[in-house]
This record gives structure tokens, sequence and C-alpha cells, in this order.
């Protein structure tokens, strides 16, 4: 078989040839989406059901991001861990965080200061995710592969940028 061939030949990234990638995939387009809804539906929701201020909008903006500046530790704990089990652990507490958001809408507990909380720890595994997300993708496939498997991530993350602010928004 020639070097063409070979080029042409299937690329074991989809389910029955490589079934862990296809999980991570899979997994990681879904939380993709999570990420765009719950960044449109966070703030209009503080807006809308909270009469939030602009600061605290500001505010509720921020505390997804200042756990990236006070996590800095995250990569060496990474690097000096299995991986498989903080992806597993980080994406259940990112979707129980998502999920606390309406559960305490339906309830009549939501504040501000409690959004607060659930936007940093959010932010707080998400730190933690993204580092192993990016240290895990050549365990699962061919230095051969490692392109094709980050455009098709890369191809998710794309489209939940374009679809995923108006599910929010419709959410909302």
């Amino acid at each position: 078989m020639s070097v063409i061939e070979k080029s042409k030949a299937e690329i074991p990234l989809s389910f029955p040839q490589n079934p862990d990638f296809a999980k991570l995939w899979l997994g990681e387009t879904i939380s993709f989406f999570g990420t765009q809804i719950s960044s449109v539906a966070f703030p209009l929701a503080a807006i809308t059901l909270l009469e939030a201020f602009s600061t605290q909008v500001g505010i509720l903006n921020a505390s997804a991001y200042v756990p990236f500046l006070i996590f800095t530790f995250a990569g060496v704990y990474v690097d000096r861990s299995k991986k498989r089990p903080i992806l597993i652990v980080s994406n259940i507490g990112r979707s129980t965080m998502i999920l606390l958001f309406p559960f305490a809408i339906y309830f009549d507990f939501l504040s501000i200061e409690l959004m607060y909380i659930i936007v940093f720890i959010l932010g707080f595994f998400t730190v933690f995710f993204d580092v192993t997300f990016q240290t895990y993708i050549p365990f699962l496939v061919d230095r051969d592969h490692l392109v094709k498997a980050n455009a098709r991530i890369t191809a998710s993350s794309s489209t939940a940028w374009i679809i995923g602010p108006g599910i929010g928004g419709f959410f909302v």
C-alpha cells in the first residue's frame, strides 16, 4: 500500500474503531454546548430573574475566570495524576453545578451570591478539565491521527460557539 493509499484509509476515530476517543469527543461536544448555553443563560437569568445590576453581572462573568488565576498549579497536579479520573470528576462537578441552577430556580432559592458560587465552582472544574483534556487526547489516538482528532474537537467547539448562545437565550 502506497503512502497516498494509507492517507486515504479510514482513520480510526469513529466509534467502532476507537470507542474511547468517540466517547471523549461526544462528551466534550456536549460540554462545549453546555458552556456556551450557560455563558448566556446565567447572565440573562441574573438580569431577568434577580434584576441584577451591571456590576453584579460583571462580577458573575468574572467569577468564571477567577479560578484560572487562582488554580495555576492545576497543570502540575494533572501531570502527576491519572488523567481519566480527573476528566470524569471534573465533568460530574460541572454538570452538577449547571443542574443546580434550574433546581435553585424551581425551588425559589436562587440568589446572585449563589450564582457567583455556582459559576466559580464551575470555573474550578473547568480549569482542571481543560488542562487534563489537552494532555489526554494523545493517549487515546495514535500520533498519525492526532491532527484529525483535534480537528474534530475544534469543529465541535466552533459549532457550539455559533449555536450555543442562541440556545441559551431561548432557554431563558
